[in-house]
């Protein structure tokens, strides 16, 4: 008669530890199994017989309870039996029904079970809901509302048609634009009134207002008012330059129209110093 001595072995997943005492009496393991360790114990079946009903893991070399037969491929999960199955849930889904036979059945990713079995969430104001690593949170913003704040709990609070900040993005209004005020319609930033002056002639809203409407000949007064051959646009009114109306008109200088442009009648500041001179001096001086 042999007689094994007693040696401590480490079950599986759960890290138990069991003492084993197999006598071999002929008939094999098993056959004299302490009744109060049972449960823990891994019972080794290498050349011996194992309980009456029980089977040998020929992978494992382990005597199993006939319950474990079904215990394996089970979906989403692994499993570990000895006397009974033990099922372990894979990362996102969960046993939600407490069935064996369809082991892990449920994805734990959805916001009907939302990293747990039957935890729902609730949709935010103007918003999908969606289930997050971190718990329930917002998926889709309806259309012309976004999550400004960043704060779940209130969904998705901004209007970007109506509501500052937003115009289309969070926390960023229109950018300026020359001569003119951005406005914000339907998430749109467009052009605004144009500053007195000016006008946006090229139709381009991203240069803004870019025409001065007070001296341009093809645009005096009024985008596409071009005046005529010869004559300038001066303070939005089409005119024929007219020298000594004191008036300095677009084009011209001390050189052209002195006492228009601050010199005395005859008197020149051609060499732009600010000092006027005869212009037979100027030509004299090489200015």
């Amino acid at each position: 008669m042999a007689v094994r001595m007693p040696q401590l072995w480490q079950v599986g997943p759960m890290s138990k530890m069991a003492l084993v005492i197999a006598v071999v009496l002929g008939a094999g393991c098993g056959s004299y199994l302490v009744p109060e360790v049972a449960e823990q114990a891994i019972l080794l079946c290498d050349g011996m017989a194992c309980p009456a009903g029980w089977y040998c893991d020929s992978a494992t070399l382990e005597c199993k309870a006939p319950a474990c037969h079904t215990c394996h491929d089970l979906p989403h999960a692994d499993t570990d039996c000895t006397v009974q199955c033990e099922l372990f849930c894979n990362t996102g889904w969960g046993d939600c029904n407490h069935l064996l036979s369809d082991g892990c059945e449920v994805s734990l990713q959805t916001v009907t079970n939302c990293n747990g079995c039957g935890v729902a969430c609730p949709r935010p104001a103007h918003a999908t809901s969606a289930c997050h690593t971190n718990g329930c949170g917002i998926g889709n913003c309806d259309a012309g509302w976004a999550d400004c704040n960043a704060n779940p709990s209130d969904g998705c609070e901004t209007n970007l048609a109506t509501l500052p900040p937003g115009c289309g993005l969070c926390g960023q209004g229109c950018p300026p634009v020359a001569h003119a005020t951005p406005i914000c319609a339907n998430t749109t930033c467009l052009l605004g009134a144009c500053d007195a002056g000016w006008g946006d002639c090229n139709h381009v809203a991203s240069d803004g207002c870019e025409t001065s409407l007070g001296s341009s000949a093809a645009n005096c007064g009024a985008c596409g008012h071009v005046c005529g051959s010869g004559q300038i646009c001066a303070a939005g009114v089409c005119k024929t330059r007219i020298c000594g109306d004191g008036v300095c008109d677009p084009g011209e200088t001390t050189h052209t129209c002195s006492s228009d442009c601050g010199c005395p009648t005859g008197l020149y500041d051609c060499c732009g110093d600010g000092v006027c001179r005869v212009w037979k001096a100027c030509t004299i001086n090489g200015c």
